[in-house]
């Protein structure tokens, strides 16, 4: 069952210089990436929408890995490079304008978060009522 599809955006600590997001994803390959561990999803979905347009993550001015998003965000709230993350995970940051949406206008993903279990579980029922609550 899907609980949610969260858009998937890029930001940076700063807005735009011109105030105006960019046109294409390429227009940020000058900046430096901050990114996620290998077998991380967050990391994965960005590298599969990469490969699909012939670039990678070395297309970037430069990568640093991080180990968990809340030092990501920091990271990139202080200017040191930009990032990929769910909308969700960034909501707070983008109100206080610690973090600013520099999503590339040819740049749209989204990407569906749902609950699962085994079929003919005898739980199904149950877990279709927390799904319901949790939706509320």
């Amino acid at each position: 069952m899907t609980f949610s599809t969260e858009p998937y955006i890029a930001v940076a600590g700063k807005p735009p210089q011109s105030g105006i997001r960019p046109a294409q994803l390429t227009d940020l390959l000058g900046e430096k990436l901050l990114i996620r561990e290998t077998g991380s999803g967050t990391r994965e979905i960005l590298e599969k929408c990469l490969t699909s347009r012939n670039l990678s993550i070395h297309d970037f001015a430069g990568i640093s890995e991080i180990g968990n998003i809340p030092a990501l965000k920091a990271m990139a709230a202080a200017g040191i490079g930009i990032t990929f993350l769910y909308r969700s995970a960034v909501e707070e940051e983008l109100k206080s304008h610690t973090l600013y949406d520099i999503t590339p206008e040819d740049f749209s993903v989204t990407h569906d978060f749902t609950l699962i279990w085994q079929k003919g579980s005898i739980f199904a029922s149950r877990y279709r009522t927390l799904f319901k609550e949790w939706r509320h």
